[in-house]
């Protein structure tokens, strides 16, 4: 058994039987199919994330809670670090360089999700069968 959810007979959970024509939850028809069964190793997995989240937030404050409250408290009237004080020395970066550094990489990733929609659509994938039943090999 995988991490994929089961059936009440133990097969694959089918999806399509529970949703309507609008992709949505279709009760009736949940009710009528089956439940939705999870392996032991996915319901640990869940378990587990959810126990270590707690345990993060409940130890950062056990153990860490008056330094951090103290650090909040005089967060305003301490001195300069030595950290800031080296920092003084060099210029600031120009907010020019966020703004075209931010525009080159929010235009390569919309280029990244056209050319995946691209050859998700596209019938490259038809080709490349065509191709391998034709001549059994692989195009590239």
């Amino acid at each position: 058994m995988g991490s994929q959810p089961y059936d009440r007979y133990g097969q694959p959970y089918n999806i399509s039987q529970v949703l309507s024509a609008d992709n949505t939850l279709d009760e009736q028809a949940y009710n009528n199919y089956s439940h939705l069964y999870i392996t032991l190793n996915y319901a640990i997995t869940y378990l587990m994330a959810f126990a270590l989240c707690t345990c993060l937030l409940t130890h950062t404050a056990l153990y860490h809670g008056s330094a951090m409250l103290r650090g909040l408290k005089r967060a305003k009237i301490e001195e300069d670090d030595i950290h800031a004080k080296l920092m003084k020395y060099y210029p600031e970066v120009p907010d020019w360089w966020y703004g075209s550094v931010f525009t080159i990489f929010f235009i390569m990733g919309l280029l990244a999700v056209a050319v995946r929609l691209f050859v998700l659509f596209s019938g490259v994938w038809c080709w490349l069968g065509i191709w391998k039943s034709n001549w059994g090999g692989d195009p590239f």
